[in-house]
């Protein structure tokens, strides 16, 4: 259902839908965010009893009206990028 984002010390934007989250040392900085986007209903969160434990991330549909924005935060990025 849509595109997906991973975390994994850096962003990765493939596509906007689920984001897949490995622990890293940025660990409890990054676990406090999430969990303030997912009691805001920003994103859903679903663990998985692996080992190495994971979690995934994906965007409600409140989440998902953000994406125009972000469009444009990337388009703007990318017009200043050199500057």
């Amino acid at each position: 259902m849509g595109e997906h984002f991973q975390l994994d010390a850096r962003f990765f934007p493939p596509c906007p839908d689920t984001i897949f989250y490995r622990f890293s040392s940025n660990n409890r900085i990054l676990s406090r965010e999430l969990r303030e986007l997912e009691a805001h209903k920003i994103i859903n969160r679903k663990i998985f009893a692996k080992i190495p434990p994971r979690v995934e991330y994906s965007l409600t549909k409140k989440g998902r009206t953000l994406l125009p924005v972000f469009d444009k935060l990337n388009e703007w990025g990318s017009m200043h990028l050199n500057d």
